[in-house]
């Protein structure tokens, strides 16, 4: 196994084969987000156009098998960091980890470990000290059987669950219009010296 960190420009010659990838990862959870390679790669553009953004790849001889994305919060679209601020959160201070994908097969091997940590170094390099992700916790009978519980690895990373819910609009699987999630909003355990959010 391979590793790479691309950043900004670096990026786009590998977006379509990582919108590829998201899209057959995400066809194991119809609840998330109903993705097609046109949406999904203009999405993946804008973290290729955003300073400090990041995209760090796993491969597999010439086959990309896993994936993870970040930035700083201050890039993302304005109604995504209008929710950040109602809640008293300094935007500029903060870096997004978005999604993270890994082929089944891959799983388990530590890969996804690595994936976490070197997207965070990247960061810090940066000198970002404060991370956030979101996380649907929504207790879903269409996950798939095996589905791993990981809040468990996220404590372990140093990564604790607040009381903050911050909505986003997608569409699912097999639908035609978007519907309206809410995702719970997880920090780093050091960022929590200045926070204002309420903690689970």
């Amino acid at each position: 196994m391979d590793f790479a960190v691309l950043t900004e420009s670096a990026m786009r010659d590998w977006l379509l084969e990582v919108a590829r990838l998201k899209i057959q990862v995400f066809r194991e959870w119809p609840y998330l987000y109903d993705l097609d390679m046109d949406y999904d790669s203009r999405y993946l553009s804008h973290y290729a156009m955003a300073p400090d953004s990041v995209l760090v790849l796993v491969m597999d001889g010439d086959e990309v098998v896993g994936a993870s994305t970040g930035m700083p919060l201050i890039h993302e679209k304005s109604h995504f960091k209008k929710q950040f601020q109602e809640n008293g959160m300094m935007v500029q201070d903060w870096y997004y980890f978005a999604e993270s994908v890994l082929l089944p097969r891959y799983r388990g091997k530590g890969l996804g470990n690595h994936l976490f940590d070197l997207r965070k170094e990247f960061a810090e390099k940066r000198d970002f000290q404060k991370f956030c992700f979101l996380d649907n916790e929504k207790d879903e009978p269409r996950k798939p059987l095996d589905a791993r519980d990981l809040k468990g690895f996220w404590r372990q990373k140093g990564f604790c669950p607040t009381d903050l819910f911050l909505q986003i609009s997608c569409k699912e699987n097999g639908e035609s219009a978007s519907v309206q999630k809410s995702l719970r909003l997880y920090v780093n355990e050091a960022s929590l010296g200045s926070a204002t959010f309420p903690l689970k």
